[in-house]
């Protein structure tokens, strides 16, 4: 299929998620970074410790990802014509 052979309503939605795609790629980069960020401020003998935001940034960095994945998937199937569920 070529881009004309796409309706305007997907053609829409393709250019929707890739606009979703992209501001989620950039929270996902902002929570890889500050993930790094905490892990090199670290200084676990001086009792400064955050396992928890760094464990809360890389649960969060994974869900984003997913979300990334799923819209991913969802404009292949515009593509390739498959009916969305």
């Amino acid at each position: 299929m070529s881009k004309t052979d796409f309706t305007d309503e997907e053609l829409a939605d393709i250019d929707r998620l890739e606009a979703e795609i992209v501001t989620l790629t950039d929270q996902m980069r902002q929570r890889e970074r500050g993930a790094r960020d905490l892990m090199e401020e670290e200084r676990v003998e001086e009792g400064r410790c955050f396992a928890q935001e760094i464990f809360e940034l890389r649960q969060d960095k994974l869900r984003l990802e997913t979300e990334i994945m799923m819209r991913r998937n969802k404009i292949n199937r515009i593509r390739l014509g498959v009916a969305l569920m």
